[in-house]
């Protein structure tokens, strides 16, 4: 399931860097945020949801897969690094868990990456 974080990390990247206005607006267009996408892969039924801050990033990301597993990541931003902490789990028990830190630049490109994961319960 590492390949779904790996997956949202360009999309967290892009709510963290700030875009130009589009010139041609008048200034009073409205942003739409994605709030739940859901889709089937190999006979699967996955939906994602999405949360956002005051400033349109994401916070928080909950993907369900056939409503039995569950990988939750929390977002958080300070300065230039973007923290993302993940647990994953089956039917209620979380039973693998992380933490990646990505360092930005200046102009808000990931310069650094620095993941750790968590032992595995084995109960």
């Amino acid at each position: 399931m590492k390949k779904i974080l790996l997956l949202a990390l360009p999309l967290m990247v892009m709510c963290a860097v700030s875009c130009e206005k589009d010139k041609g607006n008048d200034g009073n267009s409205v942003q739409k945020l994605i709030k739940e996408i859901s889709w089937i892969e190999d006979g699967s039924s996955v939906v994602r949801t999405y949360e956002y801050d005051s400033q349109n990033r994401i916070i928080k990301l909950i993907e369900t897969w056939d409503e039995s597993f569950v990988s939750e990541t929390i977002v958080e931003y300070d300065g230039n690094t973007i923290t993302e902490s993940w647990r994953e789990g089956t039917n209620g028990v979380w039973d693998n868990e992380g933490r990646d830190i990505y360092y930005l630049d200046n102009n808000g490109y990931v310069i650094a990456e620095f993941n750790l994961q968590m032992q595995q319960n084995s109960d």
